[in-house]
């Protein structure tokens, strides 16, 4: 999967086509890290927790930076940047502040203020615990 990335942005010509690869690439790696995948989707097996899933949030994570900083105006990139760093976990504070540019690039988007609504309550929750 990550030399397949690797080739699609290596050979993208314009800097849309290389966001849109970061892009490609971001949900790609994402994808393997689902708990529940998709119903269409044939996999019988998930990565287990360890080495593996940690590699393939870091380059979801990689992807997903790289096109938000190809596309700065776009918030959806900034967005799943903010959900894996939240799966990977990263600081709170730095997550808090990934979901705080996603809010500031789309005000008004409910995604933005569900995620961080939603990663306000997990922190909490684990810190409860």
């Amino acid at each position: 999967l990550r030399r397949s990335c690797c080739a699609a942005v290596a050979s993208a010509r314009t800097d849309d086509e290389r966001v849109a690869a970061h892009e490609r690439a971001g949900l790609a790696a994402y994808e393997l890290c689902q708990e529940v995948p998709p119903f269409h989707d044939a996999r019988r097996r998930r990565l287990a927790r360890g080495a593996g899933l940690r590699a393939a949030l870091g380059m979801a994570r990689e992807a997903f930076d790289a096109a938000a900083a190809g596309a700065p105006n776009e918030w959806s990139y900034k967005c799943m940047g903010a959900k894996v760093a939240r799966k990977i976990g990263e600081p709170a504070l730095s997550v808090l502040a990934r979901l705080e540019a996603t809010r500031d690039a789309a005000p008004g988007n409910l995604e933005a203020f569900y995620q961080m609504h939603c990663s306000r309550v997990k922190l909490l929750l684990r810190a409860r615990d």
